[in-house]
This record gives structure tokens, sequence and C-alpha cells, in this order.
């Protein structure tokens, strides 16, 4: 049973628990394609335009594909987790200030998503009922 709760967090995995590529390249698309990306492709693509706007997308794309490569190409041949790599390069203390800043990173992005679904269910109220929050008020009066 304690086979089943050891998710190897902080040592090797052995070579008959690795999973193949196509299987954590499929849910790592899933994160590519969740609304934080979605929203910030919006605002920079507003901001800067078509052309620029591609440049862009292109540019910081490359830049994430050889990052992403050679961190792949590092845990691959090690088989350890990202965070144990984050602490061999940073150190503990690194490790903690860079963890933290993903977390602080989160919840704003946290905050976006909030924001949308606020923007579209107000959005989704006046086109239903013609009015400014019409289906919040019908619903708290039921």
């Amino acid at each position: 049973m304690s086979d089943y709760l050891q998710d190897y967090a902080t040592t090797r995995v052995p070579e008959d628990k690795t999973i193949g590529g196509l299987r954590i390249g499929m849910i790592n698309g899933v994160l590519v394609f969740a609304v934080p990306g979605l929203v910030a492709g919006v605002q920079i693509g507003s901001a800067l335009g078509l052309e620029r706007g591609i440049k862009a997308f292109v540019i910081g794309g490359l830049f994430l594909s050889v990052v992403g490569t050679i961190i792949g190409i590092i845990g691959v041949r090690n088989r350890v987790s990202s965070y144990v790599l984050t602490q061999f390069v940073f150190g503990r203390m690194g490790a903690n200030i860079l963890n933290l800043a993903i977390a602080v990173a989160l919840l704003g992005w946290y905050g976006v998503n909030m924001s949308v679904r606020r923007y579209s269910t107000s959005a989704c109220n006046c086109s239903i009922t013609d009015r400014p929050g019409g289906l919040s008020r019908l619903l708290l009066v039921c």
C-alpha cells in the first residue's frame, strides 16, 4: 500500500515508475490553454497590435521552449522532480523564495480569473434580464 502513496518528490524515480512524454505533454498542453494564458494573450495582442504581438508570442514561445527543453532533459537524466532541481540550483532558501514568488503569481492569476468570471457573469445577467445585475436580484428574491 505504501508504494501507491510514494510520489518520489525528493528522490529519484525508478525506471519502472516513469511514464511517456506524450502523457506529460498532454497535461502540460492543457495547462497552456488555461484562462490566464488566454487573458495574457489578449492583453499582449491588444497592447502591441497584430504584427508586434505575433513577434512577441514567437520570441517568448521560443525562449520558453529552449528553457523547458533544457529543464526537461535535466529532469529526465536525473529522474528527479522540478522542486529537487530547484533546490539543487538555488539552494534550500533560494528554492523557498522562488516557490513563494510562484505562489504569489498564482494568487494574482486567481484574481484575474475571478475578474474574468465576474465580467462574463455580469454580461450574461444583463443579456438575460436586460438590467444590470438583474439575474442575481431575481435569485436573491427567490
